[in-house]
């Protein structure tokens, strides 16, 4: 974020640990036998299996380890999922759901392993999470899913009491669970990786992949990288090789940190009626305790994430008793169609694997990805039913329908010139965190005004497949609803599937 929201929202960034020193870029062609493609939980985990394996691994990060979506995570380690146990049960059957359940649950204390084995400096704690309902309906909804989790082993217990300053109808509880620093998390995965041979290059995008006998080449712009095999560990994969734009769609979320006048309760929790909220605490190094307050997520673009934030605060304050706002942040995730995530091969290619679609819960979801892509390379025989290239169901395809419904209004949008050209420029030149799109004869333009009081102007069609994008205020960057890309107010890409700046433009009415 910028700063374009008030101060009174404190730091924009998440109160985790820093990002270590930055690894350099990759400064010429080289070969590797996999090829890891993002730096986050997935990537990280990816590339330290295989290199405990004894493969050549090279991670390419577009920007910094740990500096995206798994770095802003509020840091749950747990297979508590929301109410998801009966609803996989209900629509896939058991044996998915125990997939599901059994992998996410050893994830769980895979991490705990991993942060023990190469000391992880990640303020990792163990926890029982919660969730919790504040109405009857709500009560009845976690009496379903405790009968389900049960049945699955997983650790859960119906209780009435939840780590709320409210009255709970029913809590639903997970014990033996854990949290953490995921800033820290990842980039320490990332540093072991190193220590068993893996090379990382940060601030190296990778622009394209071409399939070649045996392989993969994998091109960058300091050169090309002759891969055996290619991960893609990007929250949004590309290039898109199973249709995962069309079968998951993003999802932005906020939160904020706060001090309170009490104690902050120890345990998480995530409510399944009313506001969705979840909470839990961290310690700050300096031994301060803090009340993390997330929000449920919506499309790019859909909310406007200043009020979101206020509200947070607000609540925070009259809720919660918080004395100060300390930070407020955002993450983009990938909610999947069907509720499971999208791992596997590419169809055609036996070297090209992808991970995405882990709904919020990437970093047990992530980690169990990890493990199934370096089974997979390593040689090993899988059944799983994550496959990346299976299709949804019926109500997966529904909801495919819609996404691209929505695909196909981004896609038109802001197209058409309206009176006012001047006018709405106007109210965006000088005027620093404001920003619009304007529709012109030869297209979109996108206008805003950052923190510095630079005006740019930019082609408003997304790089990655032509939709428009949404200027966001309390990020300061220009979004796309359709698959997640976000843009810096000089068209820089930010994020992905873009890998294209957006292109200059001339400033409309002028």
């Amino acid at each position: 974020m910028s700063g374009l929201t008030p101060p009174d929202l404190g730091s924009p960034d998440a109160p985790f640990a820093p990002l270590p020193d930055p690894r350099p870029p990759l400064a010429g062609p080289r070969s590797a036998e996999v090829v890891v493609v993002g730096g986050g939980i997935v990537g990280a985990t990816t590339a330290l299996q295989l290199a405990e394996r004894g493969f050549e691994v090279v991670l390419l990060e577009a920007h910094r380890i740990a500096g995206g979506t798994s770095g802003r995570s509020t840091g749950k380690v747990t297979s508590q999922h929301g109410p998801i146990y009966s609803q996989l049960d209900q629509r896939h059957g058991r044996d998915t759901a125990h997939f599901y359940a059994s992998r996410n649950e050893a994830a769980v204390h895979t991490i705990a392993g991993l942060v023990d084995r190469y000391d992880i400096d990640c303020s990792l704690e163990p926890v029982a999470t919660h969730l919790h309902a504040l109405t009857s309906r709500g009560a009845a909804q976690l009496e379903r899913e405790a009968t389900v989790a049960r049945s699955l082993g997983l650790p859960a217990s119906l209780t009435d009491d939840a780590p709320v300053p409210d009255a709970v109808t029913a809590a639903l509880r997970f014990d033996d669970q854990r949290q953490l620093d995921p800033r820290a998390y990842v980039a320490g995965l990332a540093a072991a990786a190193e220590g068993h041979g893996a090379v990382v290059h940060e601030r190296t995008p990778v622009r394209k992949l071409r399939p070649r006998r045996g392989g993969v080449n994998v091109h960058t712009d300091a050169g090309v990288v002759a891969a055996g095999h290619v991960v893609l560990a990007m929250l949004t994969p590309w290039p898109d090789l199973v249709g995962a734009f069309a079968r998951a769609h993003p999802s932005r979320a906020v939160c904020v940190a706060a001090e309170l006048s009490g104690a902050v309760p120890t345990d998480p929790s995530l409510g399944v009626d009313g506001p969705s909220r979840s909470t839990r605490r961290y310690v700050t190094d300096a031994g301060t305790e803090l009340l993390i307050l997330l929000t449920s997520g919506w499309r790019p673009g859909a909310n406007d994430e200043r009020d979101t934030l206020r509200e947070l605060a607000d609540e925070a304050t009259h809720r919660w008793g918080a004395t100060r706002i300390t930070h407020h942040w955002g993450a983009m995730d990938q909610v999947s169609a069907d509720l499971l995530p999208m791992v596997g091969g590419a169809p055609g290619t036996s070297h090209i694997l992808l991970a995405t679609g882990f709904s919020k819960w990437g970093l047990t979801g992530g980690t169990v990805a990890a493990d199934l892509l370096a089974a997979r390379i390593a040689g090993d025989r899988v059944r799983t039913p994550f496959d990346a290239a299976r299709l949804p169901d019926l109500r997966g395809l529904a909801k495919m329908t819609a996404a691209g419904a929505r695909v196909g209004y981004e896609l038109v949008r802001d197209r058409i010139p309206r009176p006012g050209v001047r006018g709405g420029v106007d109210q965006v030149v000088g005027t620093p965190g404001e920003g619009r799109v304007i529709a012109t004869a030869t297209g979109p333009v996108a206008v805003c005004t950052d923190a510095d009081g630079v005006t740019c102007a930019l082609s408003a069609t997304c790089t990655h497949l032509g939709c428009t994008v949404r200027w966001n205020a309390a990020a300061g960057a220009w979004d796309c609803a359709c698959h997640g890309s976000r843009f810096a107010p000089d068209g820089q890409v930010l994020a992905g599937p873009a890998t294209t700046p957006l292109s200059p433009r001339d400033l409309p009415g002028r």
